[in-house]
């Protein structure tokens, strides 16, 4: 079973890494849940963008200008 609030987070996340990087998210809940149960505090999301690639998109924009 999945809460909403799950899976509302999983279908608004961008999925950088392909469908595996799903297959890894819901793996990890799954061991981790008690009752059978994924919940939002679960999932446990990368951060769409870190901090190198804010860096460097924020360097080629000033580098392109």
């Amino acid at each position: 079973k999945i809460t909403k609030e799950a899976l509302t987070l999983l279908k608004n996340y961008t999925y950088p890494g392909n469908i595996r990087e799903l297959e890894n998210i819901l793996e990890r809940a799954l061991t981790l849940c008690d009752n059978n149960e994924i919940t939002a505090d679960l999932i446990h999301l990368q951060d769409d963008v870190n901090e190198e690639e804010k860096f460097l998109g924020s360097y080629s924009q000033v580098v392109t200008k």
